[in-house]
């Protein structure tokens, strides 16, 4: 037993040694440690140096008596040294959940708590509560760091002083306070959150790496190493034990009242929604009655008093114009002899007279006669307003007081420039 008890010790020392030997074989064993913070760190040290990979250890009465699993046979105990049954030290054995199996119908798993990526939140909230953090936007990470460091700021002073008491023969030896300080604040800080991170699921390496560990090697014995890791245990296993109770007693209540909660939200959205739309809708409806009243009230009366340009209407007034003037400056040579035939009194013209008459404007008389005749026939068909043809009922068509009959039918100057 003796021996036994010795080897142990060796042991421990041994892989002391080792975990310090270089940043990533101390994040291996932070890794085991995460699992099992409930031990002590030399025991933590004893199982990671003999199942590394162990997630659950108790003694074989636990296992027999609390939780109904039996011990499979050929099992090999984990040995841990016990200072804590008397003045004696001995050796105290442990088996992972692995070398066990359930009693039928009676048998039970442990209780390993697990924390769902959607519970994250939460529990950043409770340990800002329950440890007094300050607020942050960086999630459950950000609080477990500020965790970390706080608690280091109140085990640094007694734990540095007890550490400086053991640097003899260390590497630690070598440096000043000052630096002694520095590489045991850092350590000690950057080794907790790594164990905390670790045990809540989250990718420690996400935020930590080897270089935040580069000065374990200074951490070369047990005898100074203990100062640390005993110190990471002490500070994280409360703080993951609060982690635990709440999860595996509150985590899931909280979760379904955010839910609801979440739920009541999302429904008073969709009904703000809805009635947006709806108000929309009615606003829109609203403008429609508003556009088709002024369109089918207004735009009439707008219509009828628009002296805005339309396109092709100056053209047709200014072609009738230009028509019309051409009809009077061609009328304008014949209104002479019209006028020498109306000083004689109507009823009394003599053949001799018309015959004259007829000479003398002949030449203007048939233009004009060739144009107004009653075929509407012309050379200028396009400049003629057939509107202006006399009445071939009135039966003086043909004569010559037809044809003054049908000059006077037209428009003076001055009574179509009255009508512009």
């Amino acid at each position: 037993m003796a021996n036994k008890l010795y080897a142990m010790e060796q042991l421990t020392e041994e892989v002391a040694k080792d975990v310090a030997a270089s940043p990533q074989e101390w994040m291996r064993f932070l890794n085991t440690a995460s699992r099992l913070y409930k031990y002590t760190f030399p025991e933590q040290l004893l199982i990671y140096a003999q199942r590394p990979e162990a997630t659950a250890v108790a003694s074989m009465e636990i296992w027999n008596q609390k939780m109904y699993r039996w011990i499979k046979k050929g099992s090999k105990g984990i040995a841990l040294i016990d200072n804590t049954s008397g003045p004696k030290t001995k050796l105290r054995y442990v088996f992972d959940v692995q070398d066990t199996y359930k009693v039928r119908n009676l048998g039970k798993d442990p209780q390993l708590w697990n924390l769902p990526v959607e519970g994250e939140q939460l529990v950043a909230d409770y340990l800002q509560e329950q440890l007094s953090l300050e607020d942050t936007e960086g999630g459950l990470a950000e609080s477990l760091h500020q965790a970390a460091k706080e608690s280091m700021q109140e085990w640094l002073p007694d734990a540095l002083e007890e550490l400086r008491l053991d640097v003899t023969g260390t590497f630690l030896e070598e440096l000043d306070e000052q630096n002694q300080e520095v590489e045991f604040r850092e350590l000690m800080t950057n080794s907790v959150w790594y164990v905390l991170l670790n045990r809540c699921g989250l990718d420690a390496q996400e935020y930590l790496d080897a270089e935040d560990f580069r000065h374990i090697t200074d951490f070369n014995q047990l005898i100074v190493l203990g100062h640390l890791g005993s110190a990471v245990n002490e500070i994280s296993r409360p703080v993951l034990m609060q982690i635990g109770r709440y999860v595996l007693n509150n985590l899931e209540n909280d979760l379904k009242t955010v839910a609801k909660e979440k739920e009541v939200v999302y429904n008073e959205f969709n009904t703000l929604m809805r009635e947006n739309s709806t108000n929309k809708t009615e606003d829109r409806e609203e403008n429609k009655e508003e556009t088709d009243y002024e369109r089918d009230h207004l735009q009439p009366e707008r219509r009828v008093s628009d002296s805005r340009y339309q396109p092709g209407r100056d053209e047709r007034n200014h072609r009738e114009v230009w028509n019309d003037e051409e009809r009077v400056s061609e009328k304008s040579q014949g209104s002479k002899v019209q006028h020498s035939d109306s000083a004689e009194p109507s009823g009394q013209s003599s053949d001799g007279d018309r015959q004259s008459g007829k000479t003398e404007s002949r030449q203007p008389d048939e233009r004009t006669s060739g144009e107004r005749s009653g075929t509407g026939q012309d050379g200028r068909h396009n400049g003629v307003d057939q509107t202006h043809e006399p009445d071939q009922s009135t039966g003086r068509g043909t004569g010559d007081s037809g044809d003054y009959l049908q000059l006077s039918l037209f428009p003076t100057e001055e009574e179509q420039l009255g009508h512009l």
